[in-house]
């Protein structure tokens, strides 16, 4: 009964939070400009007006062509330090997000240096179709039969939906390429579905160890011709670079199959197994050691712990994740499996970019990630009443002090002027 009242209090307090939030989010879009300059905000206001007066101004979704059009910001719970993101489409086939070391690749490599960074020594596994299977490798559901299969037997079949039996390795995690590399000998634009993997473990497998387990994943595919690659890294470096290389995109040109493009929307890509509760045990500068370019990629890691890479706070929370209950016609909360709790929201709801360049925020690295100055948060100063009877009384007061000093100042000037004929006179110089 204790936890379930503290679980209802959690959920009020931050209520309250995202509601606050949402007011400094709402003050925040009014690009007040520099502290304590009420008309900084005015050249910046037009264009404001227009684009969020427009029916649809901000996408729910960024699509392909459209990267960067919105953006989200977040904050450390001590206010102290703000963040952008640009929301990005992340489609393989975009000429943007499908560079090696775009700002998608980083993200993606970010999301999963956590859990790489716990890992002293790695095995990299690739599962590789031969051309009579690939046919049947289009739809999603191929692809998730495929993913559940060789995880059942390299980190063990799952009993009662909560633990795994067998299995060769403890956790790891998996991404999918689609095509084939661009080198000599092989055409890029060729259909070649192939899962790789990074495991947990200490180095070079037995040959006994090697035969069985492709043996084993031979028999589970029931393909007797399946292609599978096994190797190992022990350094930073050597970490680093399969990562970069797992996560890097293949599928570079929709033309090149165009049904496959539309049927790989909503589909995940990764997935991971095993828990990852461990320090890390490298950093990343032994990998830039190692000649590996990890410009921005500690800043993008600590975003997507939700911690603030400046100061080590976590982020504020700004609301829950809901989802609609078509029953009841209400939103609901989406809670966490593992604890119970709802899940939190750490980044707001999407605005237009060009508020974003309009607050001078400076990006990190090319990973279209931003630090956005505290001073756009800062709300304009309140504009004072005036009373304007008494302005006009004070004024009125102020304008016979003025007229009086005037008078003085011009008299003075006279007298200095005409010094001579003032002492002639005996001090009694006509002052007309």
């Amino acid at each position: 009964m204790g936890e379930h009242q503290s679980t209802e209090a959690i959920i009020l307090q931050n209520e309250c939070k995202s509601q606050a939030l949402a007011e400094l989010s709402a003050r925040a879009s009014s690009l007040s400009g520099s502290a304590g300059d009420a008309g900084a905000g005015a050249p910046y206001k037009d264009i404001e007006d227009k684009v969020l007066t427009k029916p649809n101004a901000v996408p729910k979704k960024a699509r392909a062509g459209l990267c960067g059009g919105s953006f989200q910001w977040c904050s450390d719970v001590g206010e102290k330090h703000y963040f952008g993101k640009r929301l990005l489409c992340c489609l393989q086939w975009c000429e943007k997000c499908g560079k090696m070391d775009s700002a998608a690749h980083k993200r993606r490599i970010g999301r999963k240096l956590p859990k790489v960074r716990q890992l002293a020594a790695v095995g990299g596994l690739t599962i590789e179709f031969p051309y009579s299977r690939r046919p049947d490798l289009r739809t999603k559901k191929a692809w998730r039969d495929a993913v559940e299969v060789a995880g059942n037997v390299l980190f063990g079949k799952r009993t009662n939906n909560v633990w795994r039996v067998g299995g060769y390795f403890e956790r790891g995690f998996q991404d999918w390429h689609w095509f084939n590399d661009e080198r000599p000998g092989y055409r890029p634009d060729v259909f070649n579905p192939h899962m790789n993997f990074i495991v947990d473990y200490p180095g070079a497998l037995e040959p006994e160890e090697l035969a069985s387990l492709k043996n084993d994943l031979r028999e589970a595919f029931d393909c007797a011709d399946l292609i599978v690659h096994y190797a190992y890294a022990t350094k930073p470096g050597q970490i680093y670079h399969m990562l970069r290389y797992n996560t890097r995109a293949t599928f570079l040109k929709k033309e090149w199959d165009e049904p496959l493009a539309n049927e790989l929307y909503g589909f995940r890509q990764s997935r991971s197994w095993g828990k990852w509760h461990d320090a890390p045990v490298w950093n990343l500068k032994e990998a830039e050691t190692a000649g590996e370019d990890i410009s921005g990629l500690e800043f993008v890691s600590k975003l997507y712990e939700h911690v603030c890479p400046d100061c080590g706070e976590p982020l504020a929370v700004q609301g829950f994740r809901t989802k609609l209950n078509e029953k009841t016609g209400e939103r609901e909360f989406v809670l966490n499996k593992a604890t119970g709790l709802p899940i939190a929201v750490y980044w707001s709801k999407p605005l237009p970019s060009i508020l974003l360049e309009a607050s001078g925020a400076l990006e990190v690295s090319g990973t279209e990630l931003y630090r956005i100055p505290l001073s756009w948060f800062e709300p304009e100063p309140k504009r004072e009443r005036v009373n304007m009877a008494e302005l006009r009384r004070s004024n009125k007061g102020r304008l016979k002090e003025l007229r009086k000093k005037a008078k003085r100042e011009n008299w003075k000037k006279y007298v200095s002027a005409n010094l001579n004929s003032y002492v002639l006179s005996g001090g009694k110089l006509d002052e007309e």
